[in-house]
């Protein structure tokens, strides 16, 4: 499910409402600074804030948070994050089994395509933007950088490149720094390595990476960062796997009753 043009439908007020009900009717929660200190500050920084259009006028922003505001980030994930927790308890029966959502993109695993467009509407009707969703198509779905395999128990994932994708980078015979080339194979690396769950999808994501060749790049430096980046990676899988973490209690000084500590510590 994707939320549209979120920033610019965050309604500044409820969301300030939410986020001093959150600071200021919770127990477990004291926030040093007071409630109406907090609401000027906030609505000098999200509604007070002025902008020069390209027809060169001045205006003020009236409601929606900008994308490059520090508050905007902000805002958005407290607008939605309050928007969700009122509509899975009001409508418990709706909560599909997986819900997980970055910024406006909401990943959700649901039994039937009805109770997805359910969820769909009941968030239309109880929020500011217009929300649309994707289906998936042969068990896949594109989610941020990765395709989503739903398995019959599990999902694994690989690197999503677009249709629209040409492979345009920067040009390995570019007049650049050395460490600029290489950052370029080091990124599409990483990616393969952090994005995709299985080996078979990692090598396939490395084998395109070879063909950095075709747009300037020596295949001695394509390898090269490629040994080194999977060198690192083994190597901490091998740490994480092989030890286990020992717990090791200090008590700077020494009591009569040392030997009862020593067995509370073991």
């Amino acid at each position: 499910m994707d939320v549209e043009s979120l920033f610019s439908h965050v309604p500044i007020n409820e969301t300030i409402n939410f986020i001093c009900n959150r600071l200021y009717r919770s127990d477990e929660i004291q926030f040093p600074i007071p409630e109406d200190i907090l609401c000027q500050l906030l609505q000098a920084c999200t509604k007070e804030v002025p902008f020069y259009r390209p027809d060169k006028n001045m205006y003020v922003q009236i409601d929606g948070v900008a994308m490059g505001s520090p508050l905007g980030v902000l805002f958005a994930n407290f607008y939605m994050g309050s928007t969700e927790e009122m509509i899975f308890t009001q409508h418990y029966e709706l909560k599909p089994s997986i819900y997980t959502r970055y910024i406006d993109d909401i990943f959700i695993s649901a039994d039937t395509e009805d109770s997805l467009s359910q969820i769909t509407e009941m968030f239309k009707e109880n929020s500011s933007p217009n929300y649309t969703h994707e289906i998936e198509i042969e068990r896949k779905l594109p989610f941020l950088d990765t395709v989503v395999h739903r398995g019959t128990d599990s999902f694994s994932t690989e690197v999503y490149v677009k249709p629209t994708n040409l492979g345009f980078c920067l040009n390995g015979a570019s007049e650049c720094p050395e460490r600029y080339r290489r950052s370029v194979i080091n990124s599409f690396v990483k990616r393969a390595l952090t994005h995709c769950s299985t080996w078979t999808a990692t090598n396939a994501v490395l084998k395109r990476i070879s063909q950095l060749s075709n747009n300037g790049y020596k295949k001695e430096e394509i390898y090269d960062v490629i040994r080194g980046r999977l060198d690192t990676f083994m190597a901490q899988e091998t740490r994480v796997d092989n030890h286990a973490t020992i717990n090791l209690y200090y008590k700077n000084d020494m009591s009569s009753a040392y030997k009862q500590n020593e067995k509370m510590a073991e």
